[in-house]
């Protein structure tokens, strides 16, 4: 395969007609799983609500807020937990219905997909963690280093269920099969992200209401989506392959350092704000009394 960013496989047109007929092929796959999870996660929050309902009714036999808060805690990790492995699950079910190397049912994608969900949700705490640390210090860049990483990282997901490998293999492998294609990649990228969000605004500006333009943006993502994925997948299948990617230490570290900016600045500003209470409370005071001497 040829490494060159311009090869017939990653011209635009090859692209835009490569995605097409990959969106066209599975499009009612996708939106099945799509449907199917949007109605799960419904679903998901009706019980959360029920099991809400049900914490004021364990306080209202027992009398107890010791037994009614542990209860509350138990039942709100457990359900973090399990919205967590729903979303898990239909972002890797939805993903493969479209990337899958021969079409496949929604079913059998769900089944395909359900081993590895735990290391999906591994791979993507760590990478979420990594992310925001690089986005801490990309302060210092006008976040120019966050979209950076957004463009080297573009192609995790593809990689993970590929290799189903768990930590950050995965990313450092997309990284790695940019490096040389930056710029080719991003204005690829671009074209079609920027085309969507124009498509969104002129559609919105027609909408009546609040309700309506959330009427809009669902219809978009629904239609948009599976063409946005298939189109990234198809830069992905047509780059150079990574066998293997070692990890960026250097980044790893920045990361850190990242997480301590953050965590310092989120102490300073409650320190601040400690500070800065007592202060605002007598200013307050002051002019109460004020408007009262003006009264008399």
């Amino acid at each position: 395969m040829s490494t060159d960013i311009k090869s017939s496989n990653l011209q635009l047109e090859h692209l835009f007609r490569a995605a097409f007929e990959r969106t066209k092929s599975r499009f009612l796959s996708y939106v099945l799983s799509w449907l199917l999870f949007y109605a799960i996660g419904i679903g998901a929050m009706l019980a959360i609500l029920l099991i809400v309902g049900l914490h004021f009714l364990i306080y209202a036999v027992t009398k107890s807020p010791v037994v009614t808060g542990t209860v509350a805690f138990i039942s709100s990790i457990a359900a973090l937990i399990g919205l967590m492995y729903l979303g898990a699950w239909g972002t890797l079910a939805t993903t493969l219905t479209l990337v899958s190397e021969k079409a496949i049912s929604v079913t059998d994608a769900m089944k395909e997909v359900r081993p590895i969900i735990w290391r999906y949700l591994g791979f993507s705490l760590l990478m979420s963690l990594f992310i925001l640390g690089i986005m801490s210090i990309s302060i210092f860049t006008l976040f120019i280093l966050l979209f950076v990483w957004m463009v080297w990282g573009a192609f995790s997901l593809f990689i993970f269920l590929e290799d189903k490998k768990p930590g950050l293999q995965a990313l450092w492998k997309s990284k790695a099969m940019t490096k040389g294609h930056f710029w080719g990649i991003l204005g690829r990228l671009l074209l079609v992200y920027v085309a969507v969000y124009v498509v969104m605004i002129v559609l919105s500006l027609g909408a009546a209401n609040y309700r309506a333009l959330n009427l809009v943006t669902f219809v978009i993502s629904l239609l948009v989506g599976p063409f946005v994925i298939s189109y990234m997948y198809e830069i992905y299948r047509n780059l150079p392959k990574v066998e293997e990617a070692k990890a960026s230490t250097g980044w790893i570290i920045a990361s850190v350092l990242g997480w301590v900016l953050l965590v310092v600045g989120i102490f300073s500003s409650i320190n601040s704000a400690m500070q800065a209470t007592p202060r605002m409370m007598q200013d307050v005071q002051k002019e109460m009394m004020m408007k009262k001497t003006r009264h008399i």
